[in-house]
Order: C-alpha cells, then structure tokens, then sequence
C-alpha cells in the first residue's frame, strides 16, 4: 500500500525514497506535506494552507475540487497527471522536484502515520481563546459596564458589525465614501446625521477602480467644504479586499487596524472576498453552516483589533417590488442577515432618468441596539462633461413620512387638478351645447313666428322644437333673454266669452326694435310693425306660409328672421309700446322690453 502511493505520484524508488535529481526537494517539503494530507483528506491548518504559494496553491485547489476522486489512490494519480503535464510545459528540474517532494511526503504519511495537524486558531499564531472565559456569574455580569458610542448619530454604533445592503447600481460604493470622509472628517453623514468627532477610518473597495474612487472622495470632500489631504492619517484607502477565508490577510488586517488606531473599515463588497482563500474545502454561499464561521472570524479579527467591520454587500436579483421600502430579507447569501448586529439598507426609490444625474434612494437602518429609521436621499450627481468632470455630491435627506406626505399631497393635487380639468371641460361642454341649443331655438322661433305672423308662447315654442324637454329647453331660454336674442312680450286673445285672456310670449329681438321706434312709412321685411299689422285669420291664409302661400308684404322665409343682438353693458331696459293687433282671433300684443 505505501509503495503504490508513491507509485501513483510518480515518485517511488527501491528503497521506498524519493530520487535527488535535479532540485533538492526537501525546499518543498512543508508545502510538500500540507498537500499529502489534502490527498489523504486529512485536516490542515488555515496557517498551512494559506501560506501555499504559486504551483502548491494550484494543485491544492485540484485536491479540493475534486469531488469525483473518492480515494487516496484516485486523488493522488490525479496530483500526479496534473505534475506531469507541468514536466512537459515548464522547467522539467523544477516540475520534476516538486513531483519528488510528493512522493516522499505521500510516504511520509504512511509511514510516520501523520493525521489531522492541529487547529491553530483563529489567528494562526496562537491558540483560540476559549468560551469559557466569556462565562460571568449573575451579579458580576449584572456589576459589569456594558457601554454603547454612537460613530454615526442614529445609523451606526461603534463596536459591533454592520452589514450595508443595496440592489445593484443603488449609490454602495459613493454613500460609503460619504461615510468615510464623515467620520474622518467628524462632519455630518450625508449632511444629515452626527458624527461625534473624528475617527481613524479604512475604506477597501474593489469593484471601483482607482480613478472612480478617487473622483467620488474629492467630490464628497468638495461638499462637505474640506481637502481630502487634511485628512491624512484618518482616511486609509485601498482598492485591494483582503481574503476574509485567509488566516494571513486577517492578520495582516488585524495588524493594520492596530497600528492606525482604526475604528471602522469598510469592506466593499462582501462577494468578491468572502469565500476567498478557505483551506480545505469549497464553501456553499446558500449554506449558513459555512457562511457563518467565515462571517464570525472576519468580525472577531476586526473587533478584537479595535474596529467595526462594515461589510457592504448586494441584494438578491430577485428581490421584492423595485422602488419599495428595502427589507434586510433581501440580502443574497446565507447567514448574513444572521450575522448583521446593525444594518444599512439603500434602494432606489424612483427610477433613475439617465442624463438627470439625480438619484432618488429609500435608506434604512437599524441594530440590535435598537436604533431604527426609514429616510429618503435625493443626491444630485450633476452630469459629467468630455473630460469627465463636472459632477458634484448634493444630498437632501427627508424623515420618510415626509417622504410620503410630499407624495400624497402630490397625488391628491393631481387628482383635484384632473377633477378640475374635467369639471372645465364639462362646463365648456355643456355650455357649448347650451349655446348650439340656444342659436336652434332661436332659429325655429324665428321660422314660426314667420310662418304664424305672432309671437309665440313658451308652451307653442317648445313644441315648435319636437321633443325638446324642459331640461334642455329651460337653459337655452335663459341664455336667450340673458344675451337679448329674444324678447318677451304680453299676448292676449279674446276668448269666445269676450275676455282677454292674457299669456306670455316671445319673439327674436332685432337690432332696430332694440334701439329706435319703428318706421311705420317703411314697407320693407325690416318695419316689424307693419308687418305685424297684417292681418290673416290666425295668422294662417293664402298668403300665410303655414297656408302654403308666401307673405309677400312681410317678405319672411322660414329661418330669414334677422338674429338679434346682445345690448351694451347697462343698456337694457323695460319699456311699452302701444297696444299691436296682431292677425285675426282677437290676438293683441303689448311689448316688454
């Protein structure tokens, strides 16, 4: 059995020792070791994985991804068809060398009977603290000061982690420069909210690029009225994310945090760092069971350092509705809204217009330690020119009630707005058909009377229209009288008893009755006083129109009747002409102006 291990590596001699040839493989003999433990799926420590470098990194990755190699023999021919393949691209000493140094630790192994290597502890460099020593009675616990500080008034507590969360595109990265250089600088968060005083601050993006980075923070800095470089030695930036899986980037982290007295770093973003450099394995980012312990040692190694951890990190893809209130459900991964003891939540709010340079965002937040709020951000990027330049960091921050009072003051002068459109153009419909029905009547009153030689009765008038009802009669009337097109006059008629039987009339008003006496001397259609002086039993003969007959004194045709005219302002007046007879049955006239 200890023969074919080395065997399958390529390895073996006759007396059971790898070959000298070539480079000496004893330098590779610890890289060498971590890597025989892989294969026979024994534990490593983070420390020993780690510190794998270049070609042993690679095939520990091979040892790790091979899920369908299930036994030492399987795994181990597999390293050794990776190695040849290095012997016949790369340096053959050097490839050859390290195809010695596994056969002898595969060996090695066997024969020393090598296991599990102990855990070396969160660090790497010293035993893990044990959770015993967290254990406090009652009344020590209860004796012990346990004290909160605010970094930033009412969003974010000194001293404990913080997730920040956002669908994609939604201001991460520039609202966490904002942050930054508030707390370097002790200025306002957004203009908005407190920061104490000044704090030591690291910020590590990797998705921005260099130059972006940079163009955020000296806008943001512009705002606020300061120079990024009065700010040295508060505002460390890096473009670089440490591997939160590697016990060495932890540590370097941790020792970085200690030296520049930092009291918050901010990690942007979460995906592109956290499952990196994890010894052993391949982690599963739906499992909490290994989301969690990573998310643990990256808090643990900043917290014991002096600093909160600020995780920046995106929402599901599928999230809920676009533009409502962001929920800490939304956050991609497992574990990680487990693991947030304080949380800041962004999310458009309006759909961006593109060239508007304005971004309207939900901003949520709360903690364990029971702070908690819901805000509206509108920043105004302005719009970059030809040499990329030109944007600003305007931000306006309303209480979210505010928001949504805005909102339905909005809607609600929207919707009088759209009542007051439509009751306009009801009214300017309804008065419209009020005057088209007005010119109608008028026009039918005018073709009667020319017809009946008299004026006529409300009752004979309306009737005269053929199916018109009061409701659409009474209004045309009124905009007649109102605007003088029709004059009332007082009719009688004799009745076969020999009374007068009064009634109210009306006839078009003409432009001459309206201002001058009438020409008894004229002849023409134009003296409505003669022709109302002829006389035909009721109206109706051979010269009547209503006979069949054409009046030719009075020269009226049917609709010929001149329109009447609306008098000047104060104009109007009530006088009385003398008593007209009108056509045969007793009909008289007397006319009120």
């Amino acid at each position: 059995m200890k023969e074919s291990y080395a065997t399958s590596a390529g390895a073996s001699t006759g007396n059971g020792r790898a070959k000298k040839d070539g480079p000496d493989p004893v330098a590779h003999k610890p890289f060498a070791l971590t890597l025989a433990r892989l294969i026979h799926g024994y534990r490593v420590s983070r420390k020993s994985r780690s510190a794998l470098k270049a070609e042993w990194n690679d095939l520990a990755e091979f040892v790790e991804q091979s899920q369908g190699l299930t036994t030492v023999e399987m795994r181990a021919e597999g390293v050794a068809t990776f190695v040849r393949g290095w012997m016949k691209r790369k340096d053959k000493p050097h490839a050859k060398a390290i195809n010695d140094a596994i056969g002898q630790a595969l060996l090695d192994v066997v024969q020393d009977g090598i296991g599990d290597e102990p855990d070396d502890g969160l660090d790497g460099t010293r035993e893990r603290q044990s959770f015993l020593s967290g254990i406090l009675g009652a009344t020590t616990f209860n004796r012990t000061e346990f004290r909160l500080q605010w970094l930033i008034k009412r969003i974010l507590v000194a001293g404990q982690p913080a997730v920040v969360g956002a669908p994609k595109k939604s201001m991460k990265t520039s609202t966490m420069v904002d942050m930054a250089v508030s707390l370097a600088a002790g200025l306002p968060f957004l203009g908005s909210f407190d920061v104490h005083e000044p704090v030591p601050v690291l910020l590590l993006s990797g998705e921005s690029g260099g130059f972006t980075l940079q163009e955020t923070i000296r806008r943001v800095c512009k705002a606020k009225g300061i120079d990024v470089e009065a700010l040295e030695g508060y505002l460390f930036i890096g473009d670089a994310l440490p591997q939160l899986g590697n016990d060495v980037d932890l540590n370097e982290l941790a020792g970085f945090i200690k030296e520049k007295g930092v009291k918050a770093v901010i990690i942007d973003p979460l995906y592109l760092c956290l499952l990196q450099g994890v010894p052993g394995k391949r982690l599963d980012p739906s499992n909490l069971f290994d989301v969690g312990p990573l998310l643990l040692s990256v808090s643990r190694a900043c917290l014991s350092a002096g600093a909160a951890p600020i995780l920046v990190h995106h929402f599901k893809k599928n999230g809920a509705e676009p533009e409502a209130m962001p929920e800490l459900e939304e956050l991609a991964y497992a574990g990680i809204q487990e693991f947030a003891r304080q949380w800041i939540l962004l999310k458009r709010r309006k759909r961006f217009e593109p060239g508007s340079g304005v971004h309207h965002l939900w901003l949520t937040v709360g903690g364990s330690a029971g702070h908690s709020g819901d805000w509206g951000i509108d920043i105004d990027e302005g719009v970059m020119d030809d040499d990329f330049r030109g944007r600003r960091w305007d931000v306006t921050v309303k209480t979210a009630s505010e928001i949504w009072d805005a909102e339905l003051q909005g809607k609600q002068a929207n919707q009088a707005e759209k009542a007051a459109k439509k009751t306009r153009e009801t009214d300017e419909v309804r008065a419209k058909r009020v005057r088209d029905d007005a010119v109608s009547a008028s026009c039918r009153l005018a073709e009667v009377i020319a017809k009946v030689g008299r004026p006529l009765t409300k009752t004979e008038w309306k009737d005269a229209l053929h199916g018109w009802n009061s409701e659409r009669f009474g209004p045309a009337l009124s905009f007649l009288i109102e605007h003088a097109m029709v004059e009332p006059v007082k009719i009688t008629k004799l009745t076969a008893q020999g009374k007068n039987q009064p009634y109210d009339g009306f006839r078009p008003t003409t432009p001459n009755e309206s201002r001058t006496e009438p020409d008894e001397n004229r002849t023409d259609s134009q003296n409505p006083a003669q022709t109302r002086t002829e006389r035909e039993p009721d109206g109706i003969g051979a010269s009547s129109p209503v006979g069949g007959g054409t009046n030719s004194q009075s020269g009226s045709q049917p609709g010929s009747h001149p329109k009447p005219t609306i008098p000047a302002k104060g104009e109007s007046r009530t006088e009385k002409s003398p008593a007209q007879t009108l056509p045969a049955s007793g009909w008289s006239m007397e006319v009120t102006r």
